[in-house]
């Protein structure tokens, strides 16, 4: 009975850094760290674009790594995996992007 009431004194005690002392570390722990915690917001983001612009990669693969820019100065400084986790997801989609526009397109 313990464990909740010390999980909620946590969100009273910090209210004005909640995410970076409370949110944050409980739900990159429940996942099984920062890079797991990237890819379960990248891969999502990736995927939804990605269905919505119809099969083009261009489009979801910037803005992934335009997110996981912003997020560099938006998370504390012990949580930067999570932003290169999801730049680099983007990066590596751009890579296929270019793979499929000039080497896959063009060779027909």
């Amino acid at each position: 009975m313990m464990i909740p009431l010390q999980s909620l004194g946590c969100y009273s005690n910090n209210p004005f850094n909640m995410l970076g002392e409370c949110a944050l570390p409980q739900l990159v722990a429940a996942v099984g760290g920062e890079q797991m915690f990237g890819v379960l917001i990248g891969l999502p983001l990736l995927a939804g674009l990605w269905l919505a612009g119809d099969g083009d990669l261009t489009t979801p693969a910037t803005v992934t790594v335009l997110v996981g820019g912003v997020l560099f100065p938006l998370l504390p400084g012990t949580y930067l995996g999570i932003a290169r986790t999801v730049a680099f997801l983007g990066l590596a989609a751009a890579v296929l992007a270019v793979i499929e526009k000039y080497y896959l397109e063009g060779a027909q």
